[in-house]
């Protein structure tokens, strides 16, 4: 009987433990308990401002490519037909889309040598300039390269064969983040249609 009643006390002893334990459990609060929920909102919040970051990197120092290369121009020696061209009208362009900074779009009538004239709207970056409405310069046309599409070129905007380096380099640079997101958004795709497909 003695023997009972001591396992009894002890059965009564891990029981009331067992309810203490379970007190102060319940006495957790969840926000303390887990701080899983505030931690992946902000981290996805601070991969947003990574994806915007690098699409802002790559639209810039692309507007930065553009900007330098308009600083060059087809070879005028190259051209397959020489003009006058009298500048009529311009409208400014920019500051930002195309290049960086503002630049003319000009209209031109172009007698060119052997009789043939023509009408030409020119959007090139720095090829006309606003000042030159109702003047007459020289200006050539050749084939764009690879033969497609027409290329105008003038004395005074020469070829800079570093200046086109410099241009390409810049647009290199900005490509990277691009790729880097397309991959990345590729890459999510993939696990995405593999989640679905696992189900």
């Amino acid at each position: 009987m003695r023997k009972l009643q001591q396992r009894l006390d002890k059965i009564k002893d891990n029981n009331q433990a067992a309810d203490a334990l379970a007190g102060r459990r319940s006495e957790v609060k969840p926000e303390s308990a887990s701080p899983v929920a505030p931690e992946r909102s902000r981290g996805r919040r601070r991969g947003w401002l990574i994806v915007l970051g690098m699409v802002v990197f790559g639209f810039v120092f692309g507007e930065l490519a553009l900007t330098v290369q308009g600083w060059s121009g087809p070879d005028f020696s190259d051209a397959r037909r020489v003009g006058k061209a009298t500048v009529v009208s311009c409208e400014r362009r920019g500051p930002i889309g195309w290049g960086i900074g503002y630049w003319d779009q000009c209209t031109a009538d172009v007698v060119w040598d052997g009789g043939f004239s023509g009408r030409y709207a020119i959007d090139r970056r720095n090829f006309f300039h606003a000042d030159e409405v109702g003047t007459t310069v020289t200006i050539g046309e050749g084939a764009g390269s690879r033969g497609g599409g027409v290329v105008f070129s003038r004395p005074e905007l020469p070829h800079r064969p570093a200046v086109v380096a410099l241009g390409w380099g810049l647009a290199v640079i900005a490509s990277i983040p691009i790729l880097l997101l397309l991959g990345g958004t590729f890459v999510a795709a993939r696990d995405a249609i593999r989640g679905v497909s696992k189900r």
